[in-house]
C-alpha cells in the first residue's frame, strides 16, 4: 500500500462536490420546492453515511489481514476521516443555502466563502466531539444530519481507529 491517493479516492471527492454542485442548479432553477430539497440533501447525507461506514469497515479489514503498517492505516483514515468532515461540512453549506433558518449562529454578514468555511469548522469540531456551540442546528433536517455525523464519527474514532492494533493482534494469533 502506498501513501499516494488512488484515482477511486480522487473520483469519491469529484462526485461529492458534482452532486453538491447539482443541488445549487436545482435550487437556482428551482426546479423544486425547498422542503423537497431539504429532504433529498438529507436523503444524500444517509446513503453517503451508509457508504462511508461500508468504505471504512473495508478499509479496516484489508488493513488487517494484509498486515499493512499502523502508519499508513493512519494515512488512510486520516484521508477517510478529511473527506467524511468536507463531505458533511457540504452538506450543511447546502441545507443553509436552501433554507437560511436552518443554523444558529452564521454571521448574515458572510461571504459564501466564509459560511463554506463555517460549515468545515462546524463538521471538524462535531467530528472531533469538541462542539462549541457557536453554531447550532436549528431545523430537523439539520439536526439529522448532524446525528449522522456524530455517529459516524463514533464509528470511526471509536471502533476503527482504537481497534486496529488489537485487531491486527488477533488476526495474527490465528
Amino acid at each position: 500500500m502506498n501513501l499516494t491517493l488512488p484515482k477511486r479516492e480522487i473520483a469519491e471527492f469529484a462526485i461529492l462536490f458534482a452532486v453538491a454542485y447539482l443541488f445549487k442548479v436545482v435550487y437556482v432553477q428551482q426546479f423544486f420546492s425547498v422542503h423537497t430539497l431539504i429532504i433529498f440533501i438529507t436523503l444524500w447525507a444517509f446513503l453517503k453515511s451508509i457508504y462511508f461506514v461500508f468504505e471504512n469497515s473495508i478499509h479496516l479489514l484489508v488493513a488487517t489481514s494484509q498486515d499493512i503498517a499502523y502508519h499508513k492505516f493512519l494515512f488512510l483514515m486520516t484521508y477517510n476521516i478529511g473527506q467524511m468532515t468536507l463531505s458533511f461540512a457540504v452538506d450543511f453549506f447546502c441545507l443553509y443555502e436552501v433554507d437560511k433558518n436552518s443554523f444558529i449562529g452564521v454571521a448574515p454578514e458572510f461571504s459564501k466563502l466564509e459560511e463554506a468555511f463555517e460549515f468545515f469548522y462546524f463538521s471538524v469540531l462535531n467530528f472531533t466531539f469538541f462542539g462549541y456551540g457557536d453554531l447550532m442546528p436549528n431545523t430537523i433536517a439539520t439536526k439529522i444530519v448532524l446525528l449522522m455525523e456524530v455517529i459516524i464519527a463514533f464509528l470511526t474514532i471509536i471502533f476503527i481507529l482504537s481497534d486496529f492494533i488489537s485487531m491486527k493482534d488477533s488476526l495474527r494469533k490465528k
